[in-house]
């Protein structure tokens, strides 16, 4: 066994964290990077949102960057492919395919073609007419100038500095859809790139590089370069076509809804976006547009079995009438959309769609559109755990020290312990934030000799988490252990900091090598049953100091029956079982666990109960036990099974189905234990 720790070394510990809490209070700014150029404009909303845009079907586009994008320009009816079923994606693409490209994606994006007028390009003659007229209507909008004032070198490659000209040419006559990227470039300043390979470009090449970079249609072939003398592809083209398609009024046919963002903090802004278009992508002015809306949670209970609105979880979002058009609903512009800004609290699924005023939703017939938003609250914490096995014996029993120690854990050498820091809102529940700054401190002792102190400085990723890692090795062949002392947080960029119920997170982790020896013992049961006479399995764990299962460790079961089990062993799993029968009738058997000749002792109930019959349940009652794996919980001494067709409600309010399975697996124990801050009260209703 490792040594006692004494009151002495303790003391120069806590003189060492002091000193340290002292300089990481006053760590210095970081020093700032130069910044990279970003797109400042790009489109809020997409010409093909995902989800809605079907397969061309091309085969050899599967494995390429674009293949979403050669999707989405097939889908318009940009491309029809070399062939039915290829799209030949690293082509390089010619002049007069540009040209077909262009004027195909012009309807769409509201750019009214002329007739295409001779304009007197002397070397297209030889070209299909339907080349040609492309060609010709191009030069009418000023959207190319050719290669010369009578020639256009049709079959000549596109560079991407030509290619920068005609999008940035199109987009200049095309009608501006909603989220206005390109409005907001003209109006704003100057954009700038990093690229340092477009010096040598006309003025008018430059600006157009510039332009769609700031707009996201482009980010060069590196962060430094844009290659303006490089070949288009095929498959390049069309990612340049249908990224600049979502600045445009380019929307799919029927309904379309779009939300941005998709994710976002209770109460903040989300701007919805609402387009009809008819089966040739035109808009559809003054259609009446409905829109209902209902918690996630809740969206796979929306409709009835008939395909109707369920107006216990739906609710309004537009006009005077849950899932029907009448007088008061809004309608689209003259352009087909219509744009609003919602404020949700909790997450939220819309449905949108359009209809003759008395029309009523049916999702069995009507055609919808959805959208979608993910919201968490704002974050107010960081939250620390990490990997030490939940039955590991503590680091160090000292629990009232100057910083409100807590034992992070025993672990042997070798082992990694990890520590994840969660930012948390009020409710304990995730918050994804990243860029946030803490910082976490270390002070690291070796056979109860300080070595030093070490701060780490950790940014929370996309998911709001961050996390730094440690393995100790035994440092010498007489050492008994190693200790990382007080794992503490000074510095939290401005959220508090909680480890279970301390205000300021402080963990003791010991690494040793000390022979395993049974440490804690865990009662458990497997199942429920209510079946006169049937049997159920009661069993016991035995861990060792480390939080491993302590295999060959002798465990007695008792009942409160009067039965009393030979002496059981543990397995390599440190997992002992025995066989209860139920003798007495229905009820609740207590099952006594010792192990290790005593020195170890738990009990768990066993519960024989009444199977409850359908109907409406009573209630509200207490959850006594779960068996989240067979569907069974008990309750008011009955065992309820349950299934998706039932309908939850849970603590005063209704829910899902599968939060209510969440919320029952997440609070019942690994021993088989329910905890009732869960789920505190329910009731099921079975058909």
């Amino acid at each position: 066994m490792r040594p006692m720790k004494g009151n002495t070394r303790r003391s120069v510990v806590v003189l060492a964290v002091v000193a340290m809490v002292a300089g990481l209070l006053a760590l210095p700014a970081l020093p700032a990077s130069a910044a990279a150029a970003t797109a400042s404009y790009t489109a809020d909303f997409s010409a093909c949102p995902a989800g809605v845009i079907p397969s061309a079907g091309f085969t050899d586009t599967t494995s390429s960057f674009a293949m979403a994008n050669i999707d989405c320009v097939a889908y318009y009816g940009i491309t029809k492919g070399t062939s039915a079923t290829t799209y030949d994606p690293a082509s390089p693409v010619t002049r007069w395919q540009m040209a077909l490209f262009l004027t195909r994606a012009a309807g769409p994006a509201g750019i009214t073609l002329g007739a295409g007028a001779d304009q007197g390009f002397t070397d297209i003659s030889g070209l299909p007419a339907e080349y040609q007229t492309a060609i010709n209507q191009l030069a009418e909008l000023g959207i190319t100038k050719g290669t010369s004032a009578t020639t256009f070198s049709p079959d000549g490659v596109v560079t991407r500095e030509q290619m920068a000209l005609f999008i940035r040419r199109f987009l200049a006559d095309a009608v501006r859809g909603p989220g206005e990227g390109l409005t907001a470039l003209i109006a704003g300043a100057d954009g700038a790139t990093d690229f340092t390979d477009v010096a040598g470009t006309s003025f008018e090449a430059h600006n157009a590089i510039t332009d769609l970079f700031e707009l996201g249609v482009t980010t060069g072939t590196t962060a430094t370069t844009f290659s303006p003398g490089l070949s288009v592809s095929r498959e390049q083209m069309a990612a340049f076509i249908s990224r600049s398609l979502a600045h445009t009024n380019a929307r799919p046919a029927g309904v379309s809804m779009q939300v941005v963002p998709t994710s976002s903090f209770s109460g903040d802004a989300v701007d919805v976006a609402i387009s009809v278009r008819s089966s040739t992508f035109q808009p559809v002015a003054n259609a009446l547009l409905d829109v209902f809306e209902a918690a996630t949670k809740n969206a796979s209970s929306a409709f009835k079995s008939d395909g109707t609105c369920d107006t216990g979880y739906v609710s309004l979002s537009f006009g005077a009438t849950v899932c029907a058009i009448d007088v008061s609903d809004p309608d689209t512009n003259s352009y087909g959309n219509y744009e609003d800004t919602f404020a949700p609290t909790a997450s939220t699924t819309w449905w949108a769609w359009t209809g003759a005023s008395g029309a009523t939703f049916d999702a069995d017939t009507t055609a919808f559109a959805t959208g979608a938003v993910s919201v968490s609250e704002a974050a107010t914490d960081w939250e620390i755990t990490d990997n030490v096995n939940k039955y590991a014996a503590f680091g160090d029993a000292n629990s009232t020290g100057l910083l409100g120690w807590e034992d992070g854990g025993l672990v042997k050498f070798g082992t990694t312990v990890t520590l994840t820091a969660q930012l948390v809102d009020a409710s304990g529940d995730p918050v994804a934030l990243a860029g946030e700054d803490i910082w976490l401190g270390s002070s690291l002792s070796i056979d109860d000799v300080w070595q030093g102190d070490t701060v780490y400085h950790l940014v929370s990723d996309a998911s709001g988490k961050a996390t730094v890692s440690f393995t100790h090795s035994d440092p010498s062949s007489t050492a008994d252990n190693a200790t990382i002392e007080e794992w503490y947080v000074v510095n939290d960029g401005g959220y508090g900091v909680t480890d279970d119920t301390n205000a300021l997170f402080a963990d003791d982790y010991v690494w040793e090598d000390d022979a395993a020896e049974p440490t804690t013992l865990v009662a458990g049961v497997s199942g429920l049953d209510y079946t006169t006479g049937t049997s159920l399995v009661a069993k016991a764990t035995v861990y060792d100091q480390y939080g491993i299962g302590d295999s060959g460790v002798d465990v007695v079961f008792d009942d409160n029956n009067g039965f009393t089990s030979p002496d059981r062993y543990t397995n390599s799993s440190g997992v002992a079982q025995q066989t209860i029968t139920e003798t007495a009738g229905s009820g609740t058997y207590t099952i006594d666990v010792a192990a290790d000749s005593g020195a170890l002792t738990d009990s768990v109930d066993m519960f024989f109960a009444t199977a409850a019959s359908s109907g409406a349940i009573g209630g509200p009652f207490a959850i006594q036990s779960a068996d989240d794996v067979n569907s069974k919980i008990v309750a008011n001494d009955m065992i309820y099974p349950y299934d998706s067709g039932d309908f939850f409600y849970v603590n005063g309010g209704a829910t899902s189905y599968t939060d209510f399975v969440d919320d029952l697996a997440y609070y019942t124990t690994l021993d088989g234990t329910y905890n009732s801050s869960g789920i505190s009260t329910f009731y099921v209703v079975m058909p």
